[in-house]
């Protein structure tokens, strides 16, 4: 599989794209096509900044098309039992956007739960 331009300038890092697991039949193109869109334009990028709250290793952006930081994900140092990973969407980028932030038992379901909040409609 190749990785989108973006994703594969970043030096040293690997990337991860952010998706959302939807469902929808084989033939129902515009839910294929809405599909494709959720997962092609976040990416998911280890962050270079140490932030308070968060684990350094356990610490990453989420990169929109445009290539600016939408917002974060990661293991939060105090959560509630059972759901570690906090996902938010970055100052600036939540207006009109409910919710604005989260918490998940994994990274994959915050990394869901971001992407259906970011491609709500506002």
């Amino acid at each position: 599989a190749t990785w989108p331009l973006a994703a594969r300038a970043q030096q040293g890092e690997r990337v991860r794209r952010v998706g959302a697991l939807i469902g929808f039949a084989e033939t129902d193109s515009y839910g294929q096509a809405s599909a494709n869109a959720l997962v092609s334009d976040l990416l998911l990028r280890k962050s270079s900044v140490s932030r308070a709250g968060a684990e350094a290793p356990d610490d990453y952006d989420v990169i929109g098309a445009d290539g600016l930081i939408v917002g974060h994900i990661f293991r939060a140092s105090t959560a509630p039992a059972g759901t570690p990973w906090m996902w938010t969407l970055a100052y600036g980028q939540h207006e009109d956007r409910t919710p604005t932030h989260g918490y998940e038992p994994t990274r994959e379901a915050a990394m869901q739960s971001f992407a259906k909040s970011w491609h709500r409609e506002t």
